[in-house]
Order: structure tokens, then sequence, then C-alpha cells
């Protein structure tokens, strides 16, 4: 009888973590972009002018997170509110309620920031590898400006395959709270 008891006390507790797993697995599933766009900023650039920070100010700047990591927040929240309830990136709502002026002036300003980073990237990782291995700077620069031109020509993209799952309707998209508000206020 007590052995009895014992099964299905272990079995009950199976069912209770196999629930739990699935709701981890169904809350990783649903982070998506989140996460990628939280994790945006740790780039070789940022990394180095972390480092650099660090090694010049040591703990004396840290009160500054106080300020800074509630504002990164709220921006990262309101971004991404306005992605999961419209549907459309920065640019497809600037267009949708700003005039065209605001809209280029816009994307040139992200192109011209996006140009900018990417040079800063290639460069510290450029300088990363000439303290490493010696040799010049700029042959470095080359060397990973074309390596990574041939990795994204190369490599397959995963985010084909998911966009066309989307568009498909295997991934259920409108699930998120956000969504059911705006589904319900159409209705």
């Amino acid at each position: 009888m007590e052995n009895n008891n014992i099964s299905t006390e272990v079995k009950k507790e199976l069912t209770k973590s196999k629930k739990i797993i699935k709701k981890i697995g169904k809350t990783l599933k649903s982070i998506g972009p989140g996460f990628v766009t939280g994790a945006a900023d740790d780039d070789p650039s940022g990394i180095a002018t972390y480092s650099v920070a660090g090694a010049q100010y040591g703990y004396q700047m840290t009160w500054m997170s106080l300020f800074l990591l509630p504002a990164m927040i709220s921006i990262q929240e309101m971004c991404g509110r306005i992605g999961i309830v419209t549907g459309k990136g920065l640019a497809g709502v600037i267009k949708e309620h700003y005039s065209k002026k605001l809209l280029y002036f816009m994307v040139m300003l992200l192109v011209i920031a996006n140009i900018i980073n990417i040079g800063a990237d290639l460069g510290i990782i450029a300088a990363c590898l000439q303290m490493l291995f010696g040799q010049n700077f700029y042959m470095w620069l080359i060397v990973v400006a074309i390596g990574i031109i041939l990795l994204e020509i190369t490599v397959p993209s995963q985010y084909r395959n998911n966009r066309s799952r989307y568009q498909a309707g295997k991934y259920p998209t409108n699930n998120h709270p956000c969504h059911q508000k705006r589904i319900n206020s159409n209705a």
C-alpha cells in the first residue's frame, strides 16, 4: 500500500515537472526577436568600449546604471510593444503616422549609424587580431571584411525558413496579450 502511494506521488511530481518544462519551452519560444534585441548592443565595438571604460574608470561610473538601466528597459519595452501591436518595424510605423520627409530623415540616420557601427566592429576585430598575431592592421581589416562577406553569402539563413513558416501560419503569432487586445478591440 505504501509503495503504491509513493509511485502515485512520483507520477504526480513527474507530471508537474513536465508541465513546468512545457511552460518554460513555450516561454522560450515566445521570446523571439526581443531576446536578440536585448543582446544587440554586445557587439565587438561595444565590448571594446566597455573594456576601455572599465580599465580607465573602474567602478567610478557604476552610479550611472541607476539612471541608464530604467531608460534602457523602457526603450526596449516600448519598441517591443510597438512591434508586437502593429506588426511593423519602426520605419513602417513612422511611414504610417508621419511625413515622408521625416521617414527619409530617420532612415538616413539609421543608415549612417549602421555604417559607423559596422566600421567600428570591423576595426576592433582587426585591432584584436593585430594584437594577437601581429601583422598590419589594414591587412586584418581586409581579411575580416572579406571573411564576414563570405560567411554572409555562404552560411544558410534560418531566417528565411522561419519567415516562411510564420507566413504559412505554422507558428502562432497572435498569442501575445497585446495581439489579443488588438484583435478583441477590432471585433
